[in-house]
């Protein structure tokens, strides 16, 4: 049997398409995991663009070495665990939500900040 898919337009073998309860998925497997891709891209880039500098020592350099701090531990979720999800309106407003929650800080801060029983000066 065989199947359209409506992303790509190609004619495909019914088993190149995931399931979908008792049917299948309108897109073959191959364009769902294309659309995952951009959409986790997406995700990430969003996260990327909150994040400018370090708000203890002002570090900005690379947005990977900075991090979301959440001052009052009044977190909701890790940002972390948002990150990895495909991106869509409500993932975008729970990231809001829980960035508002937090400072910006560079990875050396967030280490010292969790540990100042550690501070040596």
């Amino acid at each position: 049997m065989e199947k359209i898919c409506k992303k790509c337009g190609v004619i495909k073998d019914i088993s190149l398409f995931a399931k979908n309860g008792n049917s299948t998925r309108t897109y073959c497997k191959e364009c769902e995991a294309a659309r995952a891709r951009e959409n986790y891209q997406k995700t990430q880039e969003y996260i990327r663009n909150l994040k400018n500098k370090c708000e203890f020592c002002g570090y900005d350099r690379n947005p990977a070495a900075l991090e979301f701090h959440h001052p009052d531990d009044n977190k909701d979720t890790e940002i972390a665990k948002l990150a990895s999800k495909s991106w869509s309106k409500p993932l975008k407003e729970k990231i809001d939500n829980e960035v508002a929650k937090c400072i910006v800080i560079c990875a050396n801060c967030h280490r010292e900040e969790h540990h100042r029983d550690l501070n040596r000066y």
